[in-house]
């Protein structure tokens, strides 16, 4: 019986990164590269439109990091699968995205027969780390909880991005579609929790962890 063929939409704001992803996938006759974005706001409203039956992501994105378009997509798409394809990943990180609904975490860095394995096991319904991210992600799932960080919410998350792109207060609330007081709530709270006084401090965690690129 022929394998039902599904659909995708690869985001990452390398075009490079897309084309050879939609190259290599459509070499495998299963999958039909829909859509692909460089913005994750665009890729979420894209989504909306061709509605694929799985997302291919990269970290680091403009906007929209891919944790909280992950959040975002299962959010509006609950069926919707979605694999993190990236170059940076930190302990934390891989939490997050398990949380966020991700069911695939690859690495840039891995052989490509390892983002087809992960898209044929989510095809499957099951779950798929590859095999450089295995023992890395068992350490964080068993370590104590009173020794994990302190994370962001997915609005702080939000609104530090934003910060650290440039935007003033009232871009990001237009953005986000939340009032200026609202945004400097959430900055505020997330300075507290990461111990910063300044707003340089925010950008230099935000370029640290990927949230934006230089």
């Amino acid at each position: 019986m022929a394998t039902k063929l599904s659909s995708v939409m690869v985001v990452d704001q390398q075009e490079v990164f897309r084309l050879g992803v939609k190259t290599l996938l459509e070499r495998k006759e299963q999958w039909k590269v829909v859509a692909d974005a460089a913005d994750g706001r665009e890729a979420l409203n894209l989504a909306a439109t061709v509605q694929p039956d799985l997302v291919i992501l990269d970290h680091t994105l403009p906007s929209l990091n891919g944790i909280d378009l992950s959040r975002c997509l299962r959010e509006r798409l609950p069926a919707l699968n979605i694999i993190l394809f990236t170059s940076f990943i930190t302990d934390d990180l891989v939490m997050d995205y398990i949380s966020a609904g991700v069911r695939a975490i690859v690495l840039k860095t891995d052989s490509f027969d390892q983002l087809v394995a992960a898209a044929r096991n989510v095809q499957l319904g099951k779950a798929y780390i590859s095999s450089s991210m295995s023992e890395f992600v068992a350490e964080k799932l068993f370590q104590p909880v009173n020794l994990r960080q302190q994370t962001l919410t997915c609005r702080e998350r939000q609104v530090v991005q934003l910060v650290a792109e440039g935007q003033m207060n009232k871009q990001v609330a237009h953005i986000l579609g939340v009032s200026a007081k609202t945004v400097e709530t959430h900055r505020a709270a997330a300075m507290n929790k990461l111990n910063f006084v300044s707003v340089s401090q925010l950008v230099r965690y935000a370029v640290r962890n990927n949230l934006v690129s230089i």
